[in-house]
């Protein structure tokens, strides 16, 4: 398998890794989440030059439905990663803190709503390439994709992990905290850090699922209409 392919999945997986890591502040506490949130901004820097071409390509981009959708979600990704950015700027206190800048409460809202919307955006950057991604983990394991069997399964595990997650989006409040709404309910911050991340995982997962299964939909309804 192509080496620098592999080397892009790795830091792709990284960055995701470390967005739930950062989005863990009340456990790991202000220094791991600046460190993990710098090294989260290094690595989508990184994944934008090694997706340069695309860049270079936009104007020259098929206006189909699928190509259409794809563009406005990477513009509303960028958008959630400068905002993002920018109040990390001005509510640092260690990475930017020697800046005179102090963004207060207003600020740190907002940073919370790019992050989780950034949290939902990415999975849904990630669901509209999971095929790619399949595709890869099959070739570097050598999977052979046509076994029913295992798809049965497969199947059966994306519906339990869609349950797992709309239940764990409500557990967590995300609604909430991508519309900025100030609520009475917390979670638990005295719970397993591990319950969190399960969490944090499944939501990843659900929305994957939901746009990969909307992705194939949208491709058999254009093949469908293609044909007739």
């Amino acid at each position: 398998m192509n080496r620098v392919f592999l080397l892009r999945l790795a830091i792709d997986v990284t960055a995701t890794s470390l967005l739930l890591l950062a989005l863990a502040y009340y456990w790991l506490g202000n220094t791991v989440h600046e460190l993990a949130g710098t090294g989260l901004f290094l690595l989508i820097a990184i994944h934008n030059v090694f997706n340069r071409h695309w860049w270079a390509a936009f104007s020259q981009t098929p206006r189909q439905t699928k190509a259409v959708t794809y563009i406005i979600l990477n513009m509303v990704l960028i958008a959630a990663v400068v905002t993002l950015f920018v109040t990390s700027v001005m509510i640092s206190r260690l990475v930017f803190d020697f800046l005179p800048i102090n963004g207060g409460f207003t600020a740190k809202q907002i940073h919370i709503a790019a992050a989780y919307w950034l949290l939902v955006i990415v999975s849904l950057h990630i669901g509209f390439r999971w095929s790619v991604v399949m595709l890869a983990i099959r070739r570097l394991f050598g999977i052979n994709p046509g076994s029913p069997t295992r798809t049965l399964v497969l199947r059966v595990l994306a519906l339990a992990l869609v349950i797992y997650g709309i239940k764990s989006w409500i557990d967590l409040g995300v609604t909430d905290k991508l519309l900025m709404r100030i609520t009475m309910d917390f979670w638990d911050f005295n719970a397993s850090t591990v319950g969190f991340f399960t969490r944090l995982a499944a939501i990843v997962g659900l929305n994957i699922c939901l746009t990969h299964s909307g992705v194939q939909l949208l491709q058999r309804i254009t093949k469908t209409l293609s044909a007739t």
